[in-house]
């Protein structure tokens, strides 16, 4: 999954409940997966777990940058000399 602040979570909410039908969803970009008859319970179910899956993606994705060299742009241990041991 794609997900983040540049991908809307895309959630498919069908009559269709077979199994194919939600691989052919998820196969076409689809995030989520949800066929009829369904409880709302279910749907905020759903909105929650692709909301928590954003959030993380957005925390990786942050902790990745965090970790860059303002002055140099490049990860710490890619940045050492190649003689240089880790700290």
């Amino acid at each position: 999954m794609g997900l983040g602040p540049e991908k809307l979570p895309v959630l498919a909410i069908t009559a269709n409940g077979f199994d194919t039908d939600r691989e052919a969803c998820l196969a076409a970009g689809m995030d989520g997966f949800i066929s009829k008859p369904f409880d709302p319970a279910d749907i905020a179910r759903e909105i929650n777990r692709l909301a928590e899956a954003s959030r993380n993606m957005a925390d990786a994705k942050h902790s990745t940058h965090s970790l860059n060299r303002p002055e140099t742009g490049l990860n710490p241990i890619s940045a050492r000399n190649p003689g240089e041991r880790a700290a």
